[in-house]
């Protein structure tokens, strides 16, 4: 008739912060700008989808002056 109690906590991970660090094109109309993000905290690993764009890695390059 033993017994033995543990008490046991369950840590959150810490909040996603996502930082976007932008590079502007160089003239006007053209296609060399860049955008990276900088992801933190969370748990596991990140994934990144720019909108039109087929790029799933957190930098994109040759960027025209537009939103993403």
């Amino acid at each position: 008739g033993c017994t033995n109690e543990v008490c046991v906590y369950i840590d959150e991970p810490d909040s996603i912060k996502v930082e976007v660090l932008t590079t502007p094109v160089l003239c006007n109309g053209n296609a060399d700008g860049q955008a990276e993000i900088i992801a933190s905290g969370g748990a596991g690993n990140f994934s990144y989808l720019w909108t039109n764009r087929a790029n799933i890695t957190p930098i994109d390059t040759n960027l025209s002056a537009r939103g993403y």
